[in-house]
């Protein structure tokens, strides 16, 4: 064998054992970034007004191989919201470390788990939990989910339970002030809001007037509110029944 066909035969062991170990980093490379998990709230961004309830998604995006569950830590403000329930919408297995339904673990912290079991969790935007929150005061509530808080950690594993990369992204609830009802409007006398003010609901209207039954038999009559039907007051209502009730009542 010449020097020169001995140089190409060593040549060619080392290009392939180059080609083979760059495949195998390009292979390990590919695992650890499709082998993931992001945990996100929806909607990230939302109001309420006080004293109504919220409602927030927890939802999971799984790239690669699926999931077979994990842990979910969500941290919100006492001060502005309170945790009413919430629902599970995956199967979990229900042990010492794992809690079924959503729950108040401890003051502030919403903890969940998700799918422990096969076929475990995969895809993109999967709903694992349904969370209700009250709107106590007003303000910005951030919702963080924790991803790392002393023991408390937001994170997931394989189905072979090896841990995966667990990234997440929180959300905001802007509490504003209570909603006032718009009163319907009412036409004056009109007893049986049928937009028309008829003899015999007037008669009622001169009997509250005399004081003879209680002005909650036809409270249309008392257009200012004090509990009482004067004469100006009958006089509006003997208007209606003349000329008919305007379009929003009065």
């Amino acid at each position: 064998m010449s020097v020169s066909e001995t140089l190409r035969m060593k040549y060619s062991r080392r290009a392939g054992q180059t080609v083979l170990s760059l495949v195998i980093l390009l292979t390990l490379a590919h695992q650890a970034v499709a082998q993931q998990v992001h945990v996100s709230l929806d909607p990230a961004q939302q109001s309420a007004a006080r004293g109504s309830t919220t409602t927030v998604a927890v939802r999971v995006d799984v790239s690669g191989a699926a999931s077979g569950g994990g842990a979910v830590f969500l941290q919100f403000p006492e001060a502005r919201l309170r945790f009413v329930d919430g629902h599970n919408n995956t199967t979990v297995w229900n042990g010492s470390l794992l809690n079924v339904e959503p729950r108040t673990a401890e003051p502030g912290i919403v903890t969940l788990s998700v799918g422990a079991n096969a076929p475990g969790v995969s895809g993109a935007g999967v709903l694992v939990a349904t969370l209700h929150f009250l709107a106590l005061s007003e303000g910005e509530a951030a919702l963080t989910l924790l991803q790392s808080a002393g023991t408390r950690e937001t994170l997931f594993a394989g189905m072979d339970l090896v841990p995966l990369p667990t990234s997440v992204t929180g959300g905001q609830v802007l509490v504003t002030a209570a909603t006032t009802p718009v009163p319907t409007p009412v036409c004056a006398g009109d007893c049986s809001h049928d937009s028309e003010v008829t003899v015999d609901e007037l008669i009622i209207g001169v009997r509250i007037a005399l004081e003879e039954v209680p002005v909650g038999v036809c409270s249309s009559f008392d257009i200012d509110g004090s509990g009482q039907v004067t004469v100006d007051e009958l006089i509006v209502a003997i208007g209606r029944a003349l000329s008919g009730c305007p379009v929003g009542g009065g």
